[in-house]
């Protein structure tokens, strides 16, 4: 059975609704892929506040210049993934990178998440 709403319901469902289909959007427009191990991290760099790596195998996605950015921000988690990184090169460990990519085929890729493994 339908039950009538009042206004301020009515106002808060419109708003949850607003907020989910711009986060679809939001996710679409900006998907994350992944690679796996056995990928070796082959060059670290940083140029002003992002730093960046290159892997091999190169991501499937066509990342601009065949590279993956980290954001150095205050939170601190870029300069985490960034010490990882610098570190899986040195040992020659394999990685998994969870990363976004802005502008389909050919943009900008980002690195979210970060992983060494054997």
């Amino acid at each position: 059975m339908l039950r009538r709403i009042n206004r301020t319901q009515f106002t808060l469902l419109a708003v949850l609704i607003s907020f989910l289909g711009l986060s679809a959007l939001s996710n679409a427009a900006n998907p994350s892929y992944e690679l796996d191990p056995p990928t070796k991290v082959v060059v670290t760099g940083c140029q002003t506040n992002i730093c960046y790596l290159q892997t091999s195998p190169v991501p499937p996605q066509s990342c601009a210049f065949n590279t993956i950015y980290i954001n150095l921000d205050s939170t601190g988690y870029g300069q985490a993934i960034y010490a990882t990184a610098m570190m899986a090169q040195s040992t020659g460990k394999s990685v998994r990178v969870i990363y976004t990519q802005v502008g389909g085929s050919g943009g900008t890729c980002t690195a979210n998440l970060f992983s060494m493994s054997n």
